[in-house]
């Protein structure tokens, strides 16, 4: 390996069905991907296996509220959030990601 970070595929959500979606039906994510649901506020594991991060922003994209990990079989929401982002569990710590911060998707690693 040369040491550089690979970069993190975004999966965009701008649709009811895919926002309801979000990582179902795409398998467990893997640690380099990440969904942006956009025009949402709410999101749900309750068909995943698994524990994943969750981080609300609002329309700028400052972090709001950071639910990391959030358990397979929950819900959580964030008042005043535009979009939500969804990680493999694990990376909102290693990103160090805390309300207050802007979160841009060119700046992810």
């Amino acid at each position: 390996m040369n040491g550089r970070a690979q970069p993190v595929r975004v999966h965009r959500c701008d649709t009811f069905c895919t926002r309801l979606r979000g990582m179902l039906g795409s398998g467990y994510p893997h640690r380099h991907d990440a969904w942006y649901l956009h025009r949402c506020r709410a999101v749900h594991t309750f068909l995943l296996a698994r524990a994943i991060d969750v981080v609300f922003c609002d329309e700028r994209g400052e972090v709001l509220r950071v639910c990391a990990p959030l358990p397979a079989r929950h819900w959580a929401c964030c008042r005043g959030a535009d979009q939500v982002w969804e990680f493999f569990a694990g990376e909102a710590r290693r990103w160090q990601l805390q309300p207050g911060q802007r979160l841009d998707c060119r700046a992810l690693p």
